[in-house]
């Protein structure tokens, strides 16, 4: 006769597979089922139920992940609205996304082939390769270089990004009207001076940088000490206070009566204390997005626009009589940047460099 660790596995094993037989059935439409089928979910209803509740759940996260586009007549109507908020506004601050550098040909985290979403869908079975991406050869799109003229013509105040790309400031945004929350990638700082030093160099210096490792190989030519990258990981908070700039984020943000977020899933920057949550509902700012997906805060915005942000951005430039210039690399503090030592190189070139391929286990 069986022991009775060997019964109890068998009445495991059978428990597991009509649980799987329950789990399969929930999924199933009603009409479809039998007689006994219906019987044996009403008898596992709590089973059933979760079922349902997990299809439901991963359906909706699947839906969120879509991207889509407004048609022409309902992006021109919002384009309007969002005009017409910018041109009144006494003070506009714009929060940015990975979803504003695509059109320089740097992959996003969280758009249908983002890097975050191509993670989650890693297996032994099918691995995912995400191309190298040189930051130092991308340039400014036109939506980077539109949001700069906004700002050298008064329109909006700062710019918010969660970017570490680099591409704002090569756009011409002047530091001061810029923060830079995750970091830059083209800037490594001295941790040890006082006021820190910040060294802009034209080439990544993100390749060292991990959570809690951020030297980048050179060091102070001032002190000695060792430089550091400004790069933000998850559970960090930011050591560069000139980069990050978040003075300048929470004084802009307290005096926002518009907000525009632009290219941005806000998974991320719906946590920071940048929405006016502190303030009567009426004296909030104005809320508006530009975005392909779903996030986090559409419903609490004023105008939701599903574009492509250079287009958008082209637009409401059209729309506000703001000329955007063409990017010029002679006034690039990245490309014009002192070159780094050839004995240096060697620590140069980010994880954008090095791409990435990774396999779930």
């Amino acid at each position: 006769p069986p022991s009775a660790k060997q019964v109890q596995q068998r009445e495991e094993t059978e428990r597991k597979q009509l649980l799987r037989r329950v789990r399969e059935l929930a999924r199933r439409p009603v009409d479809e089922l039998t007689e006994d089928e219906r019987a044996l979910i009403e008898e596992h209803s709590s089973e059933a139920k979760k079922a349902i509740k997990r299809l439901g759940e991963a359906s909706a996260k699947k839906e969120r992940l879509e991207e889509h586009e407004d048609d022409a007549a309902e992006c021109a109507h919002k384009l309007g609205v969002i005009a017409d908020a910018l041109r009144t506004a006494k003070h506009a601050v714009v929060y940015t996304g990975a979803g504003l550098s695509t059109a320089a040909s740097i992959p996003d985290y969280r758009g249908p082939q983002g890097i975050w979403t191509q993670l989650e869908r890693a297996t032994k079975i099918a691995p995912i390769s995400i191309p190298k991406v040189d930051l130092a050869t991308c340039t400014p799109a036109e939506g980077h270089m539109c949001l700069a003229a906004l700002v050298a013509g008064g329109i909006v105040k700062h710019v918010v990004s969660q970017n570490c790309d680099g591409l704002h400031l090569r756009s011409g945004l002047p530091r001061a009207q810029l923060s830079e929350l995750h970091g830059n990638s083209f800037i490594e700082y001295c941790p040890t001076c006082v006021p820190h030093r910040d060294f802009i160099r034209p080439v990544d210096v993100s390749i060292n940088s991990k959570p809690r490792r951020h030297d980048t190989g050179r060091a102070c030519d001032a002190c000695g000490s060792p430089l550091q990258d400004t790069i933000v990981h998850f559970g960090e908070k930011s050591k560069a206070p000139t980069t990050a700039n978040w003075p300048g984020a929470l004084d802009n943000a307290a005096a926002a009566d518009v907000i525009v977020c632009i290219g941005s899933s806000l998974k991320i920057l719906k946590k920071y204390p940048l929405w006016g949550a502190d303030r009567p509902a009426r004296n909030r700012p104005k809320l508006f997005i530009i975005n392909l997906q779903w996030t986090p805060k559409d419903r609490a915005a004023d105008i939701v626009l599903r574009a492509k942000t250079d287009a958008a951005l082209h637009s409401l430039a059209g729309s506000l009589g703001i000329e955007i210039p063409p990017y010029d690399p002679t006034k690039d503090p990245i490309a014009t940047a002192e070159p780094v030592p050839v004995t240096e190189q060697s620590t140069t070139g980010g994880w954008y460099g090095r791409g990435l391929k990774r396999k779930r286990t």
